[in-house]
């Protein structure tokens, strides 16, 4: 159980690192958001404008 709580919590760290590395922006600031749609929208928005150029 205690193994399985671990896990769950290192995973949206990963997640989060790479989305920060993605949108180029800090880790921390990542961390920061409190809904995923925050982040989702940001991811979705620079895909947006990768498409536009």
């Amino acid at each position: 159980m205690q193994e399985r709580i671990a896990a769950g919590r290192q995973r949206p760290q990963e997640e989060r690192k790479k989305l920060a590395e993605e949108l180029g922006v800090d880790v921390h600031e990542v961390g920061k958001w409190q809904s995923g749609n925050a982040v989702w929208q940001a991811v979705l928005g620079k895909r947006e404008e990768e498409h536009h150029v």
